[in-house]
């Protein structure tokens, strides 16, 4: 969202299940952006748990952690996701109206907009997202129900370990052989 758009943000403030506080220390180079108080979030979403959409279980409790500052960093983050994404495919039965691929998408979209109003997403989040979606618009029509969701919590398990806990280990090894002692390291980000 740009967040210098005034007539957005408030837009976006009013269709909010999260309502969010702003921090009283603001950092004055990032005024513009959302800067919000940890844990303060969480009765507010409480009392409004039952009014949203069916929620599953995981997709919830992952949301309340992202809210509370438990769970931080892109890749954990992300992780945390994708494993909140295959329990609901886990446990999701399509309805007898409905096709399993349209079903499924919403599904995804709803839990991608309940993440997004408890923290904004994570650069690896939002390709792990368009990966999720991308192999479900391509499931093969062929397949039975079970064999679909069979085939999409191994392509979860596959991108977790290929595309997080395996690039990041080679992202380490390359480091290593640039650091040197008495190097100073500048880092990006912080876990909270």
């Amino acid at each position: 969202m740009q967040f210098d758009d005034k007539h957005r943000v408030e837009k976006a403030k009013r269709r909010a299940v999260v309502n969010q506080f702003e921090a009283r220390n603001r950092v004055e180079l990032f005024r513009h952006l959302p800067q919000y108080v940890y844990g303060t979030q969480l009765p507010d979403l409480e009392s409004k748990f039952f009014q949203l959409d069916p929620m599953h279980p995981s997709v919830y409790k992952v949301g309340l952690k992202y809210l509370s500052g438990d769970i931080s960093g892109g890749n954990a983050r992300c992780i945390a996701m994708l494993l909140a994404f295959r329990e609901a495919i886990k446990d999701c039965s399509t309805p007898p109206e409905k096709l399993f691929i349209r079903d499924l998408t919403a599904k995804i979209s709803s839990y991608v907009s309940f993440f997004t109003e408890c923290r904004p997403l994570s650069i690896s989040m939002g390709n792990a997202i368009k990966f999720l979606k991308n192999r479900i618009a391509n499931l093969p029509d062929n397949l039975s129900e079970s064999e679909k969701k069979s085939n999409l919590l191994e392509e979860i398990d596959q991108f977790i370990n290929d595309k997080i806990v395996l690039s990041d280990k080679v992202i380490v090894r390359h480091a290593v052989t640039k650091i040197r002692d008495g190097d100073v390291l500048l880092t990006y980000g912080s876990p909270k």
